[in-house]
């Protein structure tokens, strides 16, 4: 090769190289965050805070209204955290179809309650167990597919126990 055409070769990939730095300065992306400082913030104040997916699709979520919630891709709802001005807190499990399958729930007074429901109905639809507490006790409550509660294990206020079989409603036993 002659030395012009070794000439003109080096200075057109000296151009490429040029052009290239240009491009990557101007963009300010991710090529150059690498080298800067992270940029720490103290406090954010909102009164709703989103965070999306590349669909546009909100995934999470800080509410002012007392509540952080989780989403899958799809939108539903599968993780609850709730709380009001009453003092009721709630955390709330469901399943990819956005129904509540396990929620725990406690009142500003005492009482408190888990339960666990069929996953393939709706919201607030048939339950597989319960666990009661309040002033009176607490109750254990193991439901058939029907939501008609079968067994129960029931402490009183007292401390007395006992293991019962129900054909009826458990409510009459004075746990409410």
């Amino acid at each position: 090769m002659k030395f012009k055409q070794k000439s003109g070769y080096m200075f057109i990939g000296c151009l490429f190289t040029i052009a290239g730095y240009i491009l990557a300065s101007l963009g300010g992306g991710d090529t150059t965050h690498a080298q800067k400082d992270e940029q720490v913030i103290e406090k954010i104040v909102c009164r709703q805070l989103e965070v999306v997916n590349a669909e546009g699709v909100t995934v999470a979520g800080i509410y002012s209204k007392g509540a952080i919630e989780v989403r899958n891709p799809l939108g539903k709802r599968v993780v609850g955290i709730k709380a009001d001005v009453h003092g009721k807190g709630v955390i709330e499990v469901s399943n990819g179809a956005g129904n509540e399958v396990v929620g725990i729930k406690a009142d500003a007074d005492g009482k408190g309650a888990i339960e666990v429901r069929n996953p393939l109905e709706v919201r607030n639809a048939k339950r597989g167990v319960d666990i009661f507490v309040n002033e009176n006790g607490g109750v254990l409550i193991v439901y058939n597919a029907a939501g008609d509660p079968i067994a129960g294990i029931v402490v009183n206020k007292d401390g007395d126990g006992l293991i019962e079989s129900y054909k009826g409603d458990w409510r009459t036993k004075g746990f409410e």
